[in-house]
């Protein structure tokens, strides 16, 4: 391939696909509805590399400053929010975000902003920090310094809080690990919604062509009949006959000129027509 680009045989071109304003909003909350969903498999915290180093950096800067947190706190029982750090008794939340939470303009982005909205309408104070902030020791002292005069925070024990958010976690693995979707024949759990509402057994079993002989009448065919003859009775091949075998836990075993030595050893009388034969004298 690269030889031929360099010769001039295969030309490289860009197809970029422009997604409608539609489709993004499809995709979007389609994005939004599986994280919630898997909160556990959030890429923040399922790989160790997005490990957020400036908000780590302001954690330590707290501890030493004598300030207890709570970390990954959920303000919303509803929505699957988690914020770095939270003073869950006073209701105050420290948010360290990177640049693609912000405008080129400096703002939130509209989704950040509806988040912030969300949680500071229902009691919070939210101060929302770009990284660089955690690397200017001014502005941190002076943080620390209007948190501990201004709500009079310190050392506390937020054990009953981390207990209380260990159970919120837990409930909500419960929900996601608990089947959604059964089998409408067999009540089996599927994993997605099938479009059928079938399992993958019944809905083999839905789309044969040839009712299956039961075991007992399959056993009795492959003892008396040979394998072609039993697929003509049935209208299938020979070859599925042997897959139903195999299917019922029927050992068939070398079956190579069975019938022709069975037929060799067990001749079949001959059939003598009634005019052939004589009246005695």
């Amino acid at each position: 391939m690269t030889r031929a680009m360099r010769a001039g045989i295969l030309v490289k071109r860009e197809i970029r696909v422009r997604l409608s304003e539609e489709v993004k909003s499809h995709l979007s909350e389609v994005r939004k509805k599986w994280l919630k969903d898997n909160p556990e498999r959030h890429p923040w915290r399922s790989k160790e590399k997005f490990k957020s180093v400036p908000c780590n950096v302001l954690k330590d800067i707290l501890i030493k400053e004598g300030l207890s947190f709570v970390s990954e706190y959920i303000p919303l029982q509803e929505r699957s929010f988690s914020l770095d750090i939270a003073f869950p008794d006073k209701k105050i939340a420290i948010e360290v975000n990177g640049n693609q939470h912000y405008e080129a303009d400096g703002r939130l982005k509209p989704y950040y902003q509806e988040r912030h909205n969300l949680i500071e309408s229902s009691g919070w104070k939210l101060i929302e920090l770009h990284y660089s902030t955690v690397y200017n020791n001014d502005l941190i002292q002076k943080l620390i310094f209007d948190l501990k005069q201004s709500y009079s925070l310190g050392l506390v024990d937020y054990s009953f809080y981390q207990t209380e958010q260990e159970k919120i976690r837990e409930e909500r693995q419960r929900k996601v690990k608990e089947p959604k979707w059964f089998c409408k024949k067999c009540a089996v759990p599927l994993v997605a919604n099938a479009k059928s509402g079938l399992c993958v057994n019944c809905l083999s079993v839905q789309q044969r062509r040839v009712a299956r002989p039961s075991k007992d009448q399959l056993l009795a065919d492959v003892a008396s009949t040979p394998m072609v003859s039993i697929g003509k009775k049935y209208g299938v091949s020979d070859n599925a006959v042997k897959k139903w075998c195999k299917s019922y836990g029927i050992v068939l075993g070398s079956r190579r000129g069975y019938w022709q030595k069975h037929r060799s050893n067990n001749p079949e009388p001959a059939i003598v027509h009634p005019s052939s034969i004589q009246a005695p004298v």
